[in-house]
């Protein structure tokens, strides 16, 4: 968590491209040692919004909660390589890294969306979480 900014993250991640990173943030030399990823995503969510995940490189998946902002970001690496499962209703949203986490919320339902999987070609690419009935 940012007390400045009041943002709250949750991650897992290996960032690769952290030395171009700290040139674009400034980061000082003398930080640039012992700044965990998860500082660096914040401070690459600080700078530039919703469009962080466009700079950066690597295994990673996070949950970013903005207050001020009104939002809560939900994003993984472009290749997939980290995963990021989600449920959402009118009520709440769950996210968790793993199937088996996430299924362990009550109100996430089992059942598959019938609706969702008689769509041509609307499962290429979705994650199991994707084709669950919503409530």
């Amino acid at each position: 968590m940012d007390t400045e900014s009041r943002l709250v993250l949750v991650s897992g991640a290996r960032i690769d491209n952290r030395l171009e990173l700290f040139d674009l943030l400034d980061v000082a030399h003398s930080e640039r040692g012992h700044t965990p990823d998860g500082a660096l995503i914040l401070k690459d969510y600080q700078k530039w919004g919703p469009d962080c995940c466009d700079r950066l490189l690597g295994d990673w998946g996070f949950a970013l909660l903005d207050p001020r902002r009104r939002t809560l970001c939900l994003a993984r690496d472009h290749h997939g390589n980290t995963s990021l499962y989600y449920h959402q209703n009118r009520h709440f949203v769950a996210f968790a890294s793993s199937i088996k986490s996430l299924l362990n919320v009550s109100e996430v339902p089992r059942r598959p969306d019938e609706l969702h999987l008689a769509i041509p070609g609307g499962v290429a690419g979705v994650r199991l979480t994707d084709i669950l009935r919503r409530r």
